[in-house]
């Protein structure tokens, strides 16, 4: 393609002033009043420095000049000027939002944080507006078939996004997991030149980037000098050490963003050799990759996952290059090496990646390049058992934090295991693709219809299904404290490409409808995840911060109608079994009337408009009694909600004497059998559970001795409305506060009969 591009969004030939040529002191002359005026913002802002706004506003004008560059650069490329420039509403909308945003203060809005959220939300509505303007714009600039080397756009465009929503971000939500722990070690590197971290704990070089003085992190290894060192490899704090010592935690979070970016490009890259590719799809997968959950939340995180995407997709796409007969040159095995080789030194887990993909290299290259197809298993097997010797000199352990022991016993899981990680990973309410993004339903559409690209079918058959095997039973799959998919973010790359067969056939046959009622549902819950972003930090509980808002708004069990593989429930297998019968359909399904995919976002809103109905007509069954729409009066979640490996513990409300709960009922009939599970920690004389509907005492039980058990009640006449309350009650007069641990009630909706009540043994620990 020429510098003037081949024709507008449609094939047709581009507008005139596509043809003209860029006058670079234009662009530079945006550039510099967009960095006045932010500066200005800066230091003359009316808004106070704790404001949630203040730093998306002095970023606003450099957002808006880069999206009018990028539209500028996407004409000359053949972009159709109606869509590479922005229109005067939008214009309007940022100069409405910002005057709101300044004056809300003024205005003494109730609740300023959540009227900042809202505003927030609006200015990314009207930035999703303007991205999805300038993809179209870009279909141009890949011509009939994707070039091997895209346009630097589909790098910038995805970088100004992540940009852009960065400081709102990282400010209404500070690194966790272990984002602080790799911002130490950083900070280590880049002011104390070494890994020792007793020093930075003993200093408080946390404070630089975080609210709070950090310690060790459990399973932290010692040397025999006493001195502390990170679990984490070094390769990430060693790739980020000069620009935080250049600019703070914003330079660290900035490097992050500009991998983020590169890793969509490269997917770009690598689609093209999936052949037949059509042009089309393959800019739907890039921008589904790129401003879509998974990669648009951990595009201003600190993980070794999106380096480690980056790595895999570099490296796969040279490879494909060989196996197409194309010459890599110096600089690409160069490259290669590099990539192959900072797997294992990312985190020795990633080895496992780098061992497929050399099988992949030795299958592409070995009778032609054999000396350097060696020279590349060398490397890599020299990288894999350096990391090995020197963790076992330092630390005892080869493995730094795991032992042998522990990853062999992941092959004697049972099966059950694995379903419940695979599951987790894609449908999981909390810590699931699908639920935070539903486009990625087009996976199971794409695996459907792959059948003409084995090679990509080849590559997720030995690259994704086995690493997301390995993960799948290990009890953290969900990645604790993290947003959702981390451990499988490596594979995410592969995953976009495979829905490209689907994307290619979404104009026939009347699909559009369905694919519009994604991308409607998607862009929603991305406004809310980039709006509140703690809400994407989830604990294994089997619900989520939205769930947990829908319940408490609505005063009903909302989170029962999702899937959660942390606590087993029938929507766990529901969820799967019709995602498979909705990808079936979209493959096979009937011809659909035209017209009908203006239908799609409508049905798509009606469905979600049905949940509140669904949470307040249909029966309950089970109660989660630690759940936020069950209320307590006293009493405290037990285990505590940061304890490790807690999915492995039993789970409940523990209250004292005078302590109840509170639990709304939905009823499915005029009786009620009843079996609550519960657990007595501290017996005291006297120590009952007070079963009450509504404030009718119906049944008194003794809690004689200490453990967890199963009682049953009823059946009891119960009037429609009235909720269950569970209450503790002892004698006054006990010297020990008793302790009890009200875990879930189970209930069965029977006919009018006789009630009762039967003990049971404990109930197995699940």
């Amino acid at each position: 393609m020429d510098e003037r591009g081949s024709g507008g969004a449609h094939g047709r030939p581009g507008p005139a002033t596509s043809q003209r040529p860029v006058r670079w002191w234009a662009g530079a002359g945006l550039f510099l009043a967009a960095a006045t005026l932010s500066a200005t913002v800066y230091l003359r802002s009316p808004l106070p420095e704790d404001d949630p706004l203040r730093s998306t506003l002095v970023v606003l004008p450099l957002v808006a000049a880069a999206l009018a560059g990028i539209g500028r650069w996407a004409e000359r490329l053949g972009g159709s000027r109606r869509y590479a420039r922005a229109t005067p509403a939008e214009l309007a909308g940022v100069l409405l939002l910002t005057v709101l945003a300044l004056g809300r203060s003024a205005a003494g809005w109730r609740y300023e944080q959540a009227a900042a959220s809202v505003l927030f939300a609006a200015f990314c509505l009207l930035l999703a507006v303007r991205v999805v303007r300038l993809i179209v714009a870009l279909r141009p600039a890949l011509g009939a078939t994707p070039p091997r080397n895209p346009s630097g756009l589909f790098f910038l465009l995805p970088l100004v996004v992540y940009l852009a929503v960065l400081p709102w971000s990282t400010e209404q939500r500070p690194p966790d997991g272990d984002e602080p722990w790799y911002l130490l070690i950083t900070h280590s590197l880049a002011y104390d030149f070494d890994s020792r971290l007793s020093n930075n704990y003993e200093q408080g070089d946390s404070l630089r980037f975080l609210d709070r003085r950090l310690a060790p992190q459990l399973g932290d290894p010692v040397a025999e000098d006493g001195e502390a060192y990170s679990r984490h490899n070094l390769t990430l704090p060693l790739l980020l050490a000069l620009p935080y010592r250049v600019a703070g935690k914003l330079g660290a979070l900035v490097v992050m963003a500009v991998l983020a970016a590169a890793l969509a490009r490269e997917t770009l890259r690598l689609a093209r050799h999936y052949r037949p590719v059509s042009p089309r799809a393959a800019l739907l997968v890039w921008a589904i990759c790129a401003f879509t959950p998974p990669l648009l939340l951990y595009s201003y995180q600190v993980w070794v996952e999106v380096p480690a995407a980056l790595l895999l997709v570099v490296a796969l796409e040279r490879i494909h290059r060989l196996r197409d007969g194309e010459a890599l040159g110096l600089a690409g095995w160069l490259v290669l090496g590099g990539c192959l080789i900072a797997l294992p030194l990312l985190k020795f887990r990633l080895a496992f990646l780098g061992v497929v993909l050399m099988a992949l290299l030795l299958l592409a290259g070995l009778r032609r390049l054999r000396r350097q197809v060696l020279v590349l298993v060398g490397g890599f097997a020299l990288a894999s058992a350096t990391v090995l010797v020197v963790n076992q000199i330092l630390f005892g352990n080869p493995l730094r934090y795991y032992s042998l022991e522990a990853i062999l016993a992941l092959y004697q899981v049972p099966p059950l295991a694995y379903l419940r990680g695979l599951g987790g990973f894609f449908f999981d309410g909390a810590f699931g693709l699908i639920p935070y993004a539903p486009i990625w339903l087009l996976l199971l559409v794409g695996l459907l219809t792959a059948g003409r690209h084995r090679r990509l079918l080849l590559d997720v058959g030995m690259l994704c299904l086995p690493y997301l095997g390995l993960f799948g039973p290990h009890t953290g799959w969900f990645g604790g404290w993290s947003p959702p998919f981390r451990y499988a973010l490596v594979t995410l790359p592969l995953l976009a490409i495979l829905m490209i067969p689907a994307l290619a056939e979404s104009q026939r046959r009347g699909r559009r409808g369905a694919l519009s009622a994604l991308v409607a549902l998607t862009g929603a819950l991305s406004l809310v995840w980039l709006a509140l972003p703690g809400w994407t930090y989830n604990l294994a509980d089997g619900r989520s911060h939205l769930l947990d808002a829908l319940s408490r708004l609505l005063g009903a069990d909302v989170a029962r109608f999702f899937a959660s593989y942390i606590w087993l429930r029938p929507a766990a297998w529901i969820w799967p079994l019709a995602a498979v019968a909705a990808a079936l359909l979209w493959r096979w399904g009937p011809r659909w009337r035209r017209g009908a995919g203006r239908w799609g976002p409508a049905v798509a809103l009606g469905a979600m408009a049905l949940l509140p109905v669904a949470a307040e007509t249909v029966p309950s069954r089970v109660v989660e009694l630690e759940d936020p729409f069950v209320a307590k009066n006293g009493g405290r979640l037990h285990p505590h909600r940061w304890t490790p490996n807690r999915p492995r513990l039993r789970s409940g409300w523990l209250l004292g004497r005078g302590g109840r709960v509170v639990a709304p009922l939905v009823p499915g009939g005029e009786t009620l059998a009843l079996t609550v599970e519960l657990g007595v920690l501290r017996p005291v004389p006297s120590l009952e559970l007070l079963i009450r509907q509504g404030e009718e005492l119906r049944r008194r039980l003794p809690l004689e001795s200490a453990g967890w058990r199963s009682v049953e009640i009823g059946p009891l006449p119960w009037a429609a409305g009235e909720p269950l309350v569970l209450e503790v009650d002892a004698s006054p007069g006990a010297t020990a506060r008793p302790l009890v641990v009200l875990d879930r009630a189970r209930l069965r909706w029977l006919p009018p009969q006789a009630a009762g009540v039967i003990a049971r043994p404990p109930a197995r620990d699940r």
